[in-house]
C-alpha cells in the first residue's frame, strides 16, 4: 500500500476473509494494515456489511491516492457478500490514513446473474485510463452470466479511481459456461503507444477457438477503448491446464522499452511432474508484429520468450 502514515515507505496491507469481528462468532473477514518501517499494526478494516462467510479480505489491494488527501488508499474485496439479499458480492475502497470508506461497488449486472457471481474475486490497479492523473482500478466477478451462457462465463469492470465512476465493462469475446473470465487481473503499463495503462484478464476455463478443451485463455485489453488487443493462448493447449489462473506483468525484460506479460498454468505438467504447473513469459505483442513461426497468425507461439516449471505457478 502506498505511504499512508507520512514516513514515504509502503506499507502492508493483509486480508484475513476468515477472521470474525470481536464479540461476533461470524467469520466475515477483516484486512490488517502494517506499517511498512516497523511492522506495528496501524489499523484495522472491517466490512460496512458484514455476513457469515462474506471473505471480506479474501482480495486486498493498495492503490495511489484516489481522494486527494495525499495518502495511499486500500481496496478490498468481499466476494460472498450479499447484494439484495444475494451473495454476489462487494468491494470496498477505504482511506488508507484514515480507515473510512470512501466508496464501494457491486456488480452492475447481478440482477441478470443465475448462481453466485464473485464480484471482487480479483483486483488489479491500472496505470491511469481517464487522462485525470489518478490510478485507475479494475474489478473481475468471474461467476457472472454473460449473455445467454449459465453462470461462471464472467466479467471485468474498470472504474476510475477518482471518481468511482465505470469506464469499461469487459467480457471475453467467446463467452462460455465455466469459462471464469476474470479468475484473474493485472494492470499493465501502456503498451501501444496510446498513453494509457492496459487490463490483463485471465479466463483459465475457456476453451481453444472450435475445441471443447479447457486450456484456459488470457486476454489483453486496450485500457482506453476497453477492446480486446490480443488473445493468449496456452503453447501446449492441454485440457484443463488452467492457462490464465494467474496473470501478472513485470517490468521490461528485453530492453525494448515495454513490459512483459506473465500467465500461470497452475496444472500443466513440467516434465515427468503431473500437475506442477508452468510459468509464460510473453514479450509484448506490440513492439514486434513479427509472425515469427510463419503460420499466418500473431499468437502466443509468436509471442512466448520463455517456459520455465514452477510448483504452483504465479500467484496473484
Amino acid at each position: 500500500v502506498p505511504d499512508v502514515n507520512g514516513d514515504s515507505l509502503d506499507e502492508i496491507a493483509i486480508g484475513a476473509p476468515g477472521e470474525h469481528l470481536p464479540a461476533d462468532p461470524e467469520t466475515s473477514g477483516r484486512v490488517h494494515l502494517f506499517d511498512g518501517a516497523t511492522g506495528s499494526l496501524l489499523r484495522i478494516l472491517d466490512s460496512p456489511n458484514p455476513i457469515e462467510i462474506g471473505e471480506f479480505g479474501s482480495e486486498v489491494r493498495g492503490i495511489s491516492d484516489v481522494n486527494g488527501n495525499g495518502s495511499g488508499d486500500v481496496i478490498v474485496g468481499a466476494p460472498r457478500e450479499e447484494v439484495d439479499g444475494e451473495p454476489d458480492g462487494r468491494v470496498y475502497v477505504f482511506d488508507g490514513q484514515t480507515g473510512e470508506l470512501i466508496r464501494s461497488h457491486h456488480s452492475p449486472n447481478s440482477d441478470t446473474n443465475r448462481g453466485i457471481a464473485f464480484f471482487g474475486m480479483a483486483l488489479a490497479t491500472i496505470p491511469d485510463l481517464d487522462a485525470d492523473g489518478v490510478e485507475d482500478y479494475a474489478i473481475s466477478t468471474d461467476g457472472e452470466t454473460v449473455g445467454f451462457e449459465p453462470g461462471n462465463s464472467g466479467r471485468a469492470y474498470v472504474y476510475s479511481g477518482q471518481s468511482g465512476a465505470l469506464i469499461h465493462e469487459l467480457s471475453s469475446e467467446n463467452p462460455k459456461a465455466t469459462g471464469f473470465f476474470g479468475v484473474s487481473l493485472a494492470g499493465v503499463a501502456d503498451v501501444n503507444n496510446d498513453g494509457r495503462g492496459e487490463i490483463l484478464v485471465g479466463a483459465h476455463g475457456e476453451a481453444l477457438p472450435g475445441t471443447e478443451d479447457e486450456t484456459g485463455l488470457a486476454y489483453l485489453f486496450d485500457g482506453e477503448t476497453g477492446r480486446n488487443l490480443v488473445t493468449l493462448f496456452p503453447p501446449l493447449g492441454l485440457d484443463r491446464g488452467q492457462f490464465g489462473g494467474s496473470v501478472a506483468t513485470i517490468e521490461d525484460a528485453n530492453e525494448d522499452g515495454v513490459p512483459e506479460i506473465l500467465v500461470g498454468a497452475v496444472l500443466e505438467p513440467a516434465g515427468v511432474q503431473f500437475r506442477s504447473g508452468r510459468v509464460y513469459l510473453f514479450l509484448s505483442p506490440f513492439f514486434d508484429r513479427n509472425d515469427l513461426n510463419r503460420d499466418g497468425y500473431l499468437d502466443a507461439n509468436d509471442l512466448l520468450l520463455f517456459q520455465r516449471g514452477w510448483h504452483q505457478g504465479i500467484r496473484r
